[in-house]
């Protein structure tokens, strides 16, 4: 969800993109690769103005974890959905068909990932562990974006982290 309403492609890209890299990040942690994955987009189903959502599916040439690779896909399924005129509430990427590296046959004609690609996602990862979450990341990505969800009121996660726990003290 978006703490502002997205109505243009620009800012709407700038959401995908971020999306895209949080999820290729996830992927490559896991050590998958996708071979589908779903962009869509949606207004909010509630107050008043135009309703819509659509979704497109998409399918890189080769199972990946590709950060650059998937965001290209991603664009070019949002431009197929994105429609002028509305006030977006929600982008979604889902990856699908998930395969664990090294652990699936490829088909005869479908080309593996290359290792140039690999290589320059473990140098991203490892830049981005040694020197903060987002550190380096692909150009699509905004520095600060208007569209971000708003964390103020967000509950405390009490029962899955350890340093968010209540602590009483005593009087």
């Amino acid at each position: 969800m978006f703490g502002e309403r997205v109505t243009t492609l620009e800012a709407m890209r700038e959401a995908v993109a971020s999306y895209m890299h949080r999820a290729t990040q996830k992927l490559r942690k896991q050590q998958s690769l996708t071979a589908v994955f779903r962009v869509a987009v949606l207004t909010s189903p509630f107050g008043d103005g135009p309703k819509y959502a659509n979704s497109v599916m998409c399918y890189p040439p080769y199972p990946t974890d590709d950060v650059l690779l998937l965001t290209r896909a991603a664009m070019e399924g949002l431009e197929v959905i994105w429609r002028d005129g509305y006030r977006y509430s929600k982008a979604e990427i889902l990856l699908m068909d998930l395969r664990k590296r090294g652990e699936f046959t490829g088909d005869l004609f479908t080309p593996p990932q290359p290792a140039r690609s690999d290589e320059l996602m473990r140098v991203l990862d490892r830049i981005n562990v040694k020197f903060g979450k987002n550190a380096l990341h692909s150009g699509r990505m905004p520095i600060d974006a208007a569209w971000a969800m708003k964390r103020e009121t967000m509950s405390k996660s009490y029962t899955t982290s350890i340093d968010q726990l209540m602590r009483f003290q005593a009087t």
